[in-house]
């Protein structure tokens, strides 16, 4: 019988997905850093943080707070859903 797994701990845990990775790379395309993006979208950087490391899904924020992200990173967020979504 394997180790028993912690349903907390795989929910603690980060989520890689494509989106966390897309809004790093267009962040580092663009010359910013994290407090740039969070400040131009008026959130904290540490929530901001947690979209890049996949502790949050952007996916699954707010739509007022995704597109704030969005818009920061010069994107528009009705391409940025579609390109996004399942």
């Amino acid at each position: 019988m394997g180790p028993i797994i912690n349903e907390l701990e795989l929910l603690e845990e980060p989520i890689e997905l494509d989106v966390n990775i897309a809004l790093k790379k267009k962040r580092l395309a663009l010359g910013m850093t994290q407090q740039h993006v969070a400040e131009k979208a008026k959130i904290s950087l540490s929530s901001y943080q947690k979209f890049e490391s996949g502790n949050r899904n952007i996916m699954t924020a707010s739509f007022e707070i995704a597109c704030k992200v969005i818009i920061a990173l010069g994107m528009d967020p009705t391409s940025f859903y579609r390109e996004n979504s399942d």
